[in-house]
């Protein structure tokens, strides 16, 4: 969450949601408008310890 404030612009918007799936699991979005993460680095994303 902190990267979520750390690169959303001034006046940017920030949705945090929450749902449940059909197989009754959490499911949680962070959208932002802020710069995303370039199509190379998405699946490091995700693995522990790593930073984009």
């Amino acid at each position: 969450m902190d990267q979520r404030d750390k690169f959303t612009p001034p006046k940017g918007q920030i949705k945090v949601l929450a749902s449940v799936d059909a197989s009754n699991a959490m499911k949680w979005q962070v959208i932002d408008t802020g710069v995303g993460i370039p199509a190379k680095d998405l699946r490091r994303v995700l693995q522990p310890f790593e930073q984009v």
